[in-house]
């Protein structure tokens, strides 16, 4: 069988190997010829934007305090190495910095990423904070990013705002959400295969790209090829290039 031409996007970079969100990871999947990388934005309690899914510090620290509640510097003092599920193989990992991520990305002009800030963090310190400690730290590699969130209203300000891609990230699939997405005409739309309606098989027609997600295993890839999709975010990005 002759695959069509996937895009791939590391989801929290190789989080199947390493920490998610990691520099480790991220440089792992790139060596494995990922040309889309995704992480996550959170601000700490100085606004400096970190590499984090969760606010809070406990599923990849093993620590039960908030992001919110931490400055950065202290924040470098606790370790994120997920040690629950590989022990303390990666006990000198660190959260990495939104600039931390900046430099990695210069030194790959192949790769592009896609940056989704919080809803957490845009409700904690507003939309207009969040957006301006991201844009002013992603100047340089501003080409090969797109800001992506859940929150329709950020992506909007993104849109009006800044000479960069945006993609709005469905909560759920229901004729609201497409006007919304009708409305918006962001460059890419991601959803989650599990918010898809089993019987469904025609996404929405528009001028963005839909990015799906996660794409884990050879059955589910195959089965959105055959439905003429052919971007897909996954927690297995080794694997699934090798594949």
């Amino acid at each position: 069988m002759t695959l069509p031409r996937i895009n791939w996007v590391a989801h929290r970079g190789d989080p199947f190997h390493f920490p998610e969100n990691s520099l480790a990871g991220y440089h792992a999947a790139i060596a494995a010829e990922a040309n889309y990388i995704e992480t996550d934005i959170h601000l700490t309690a100085d606004e400096v934007p970190v590499l984090c899914h969760d606010d809070s510090l406990g599923r990849i620290s093993g620590v039960d305090t908030s992001l919110f509640d931490l400055n950065y510097q202290q924040l470098q003092q606790i370790p994120a190495g997920h040690a629950e599920r590989f022990g303390e193989q990666f006990q000198t990992t660190r959260i990495a910095s939104l600039n931390q991520f900046v430099e990695l990305l210069s030194s790959y002009p192949q790769v592009t990423a896609f940056i989704e800030i919080k809803r957490k963090s845009i409700y904690h310190f507003g939309r207009e904070c969040c957006l301006r400690a991201v844009m002013q730290r992603i100047a340089a590699v501003q080409s090969r990013v797109c800001i992506i969130s859940f929150d329709v209203q950020l992506i909007a300000d993104v849109m009006r705002e800044h000479s960069v891609r945006a993609g709005w990230v469905l909560l759920q699939w229901d004729e609201q959400s497409h006007e919304q997405a009708e409305a918006l005409s962001p460059d890419y739309l991601f959803v989650d295969i599990d918010k898809l309606p089993p019987e469904h098989d025609v996404m929405w027609p528009g001028n963005w790209q839909w990015v799906l997600y996660n794409i884990d295993d050879a059955a589910t890839r195959d089965h959105y090829l055959s439905r003429g999709l052919s971007f897909f975010e996954t927690n297995r990005i080794t694997e699934m290039l090798q594949a």
